[in-house]
């Protein structure tokens, strides 16, 4: 192979870089950090329990994506610490917000640690659809 093979070459100007797509900007309004306070619906996990969470927004460098990043405590920790989870049942997790052009739709993709499988949902005339 000659060295002229092997010299990069820079990507023409002429080369339109990818843009986010514009349906994004729908969720501008959830940029931030939430704290929220609540109680849980008793199909939920048993009896209705206090839930507070601290939940942050933000644009994944570019603005294809955007991060949910989410730490939440179900219940009284102090009162009642929880078999399994010391501390009171704390769920943290990691969500991302997408486009996806073939559904037409945003679409999400979420983890946490209580359950590390991977759920995706998508919205179509504002309703959230989940597998």
């Amino acid at each position: 192979m000659s060295d002229q093979q092997n010299v990069k070459q820079p990507i023409s100007q002429d080369h339109d870089a990818p843009t986010p797509a514009p349906e994004l900007r729908r969720l501008d309004f959830l940029v931030g950090t939430w704290n929220i306070e609540g109680e849980t619906s008793p199909e939920f996990a048993g009896p209705a329990m206090k839930s507070t969470s601290t939940e942050t927004f933000e644009w994944l460098h570019g603005g294809f994506f955007l991060v949910h990043r989410w730490d939440a405590v179900f219940g009284d920790p102090a009162a009642d610490p929880g078999a399994e989870l010391p501390g009171g049942a704390v769920q943290k997790g990691i969500m991302f917000y997408g486009f996806d052009a073939r559904l037409g739709s945003t679409a999400r993709t979420s983890s946490t640690a209580m359950a590390p499988s991977t759920t995706e949902a998508c919205t179509r005339e504002r309703l959230w659809t989940a597998t």
